[in-house]
């Protein structure tokens, strides 16, 4: 089916979502703008490297 494939960015928004963060809560976690939150779960910007990753979804 195309276009249903789960990409880097939208599986970054499905956890977002099942954490219940809204993208405003997301962007004061990581000090990122929303515009850049909204891009990368979007896939319009990727996301550089798995610093980028921890700082979204640290695993503490």
């Amino acid at each position: 089916m195309a276009g249903s494939e789960l990409t880097l960015g939208k599986t970054i928004a499905k956890a977002r979502r099942r954490k219940g963060w809204p993208q405003r809560d997301l962007v004061a976690m990581i000090d990122r703008s929303e515009s850049w939150v909204s891009q990368v779960e979007r896939d319009v910007i990727p996301v550089n490297g798995l610093d980028a990753l921890r700082q979204i979804f640290p695993m503490s």
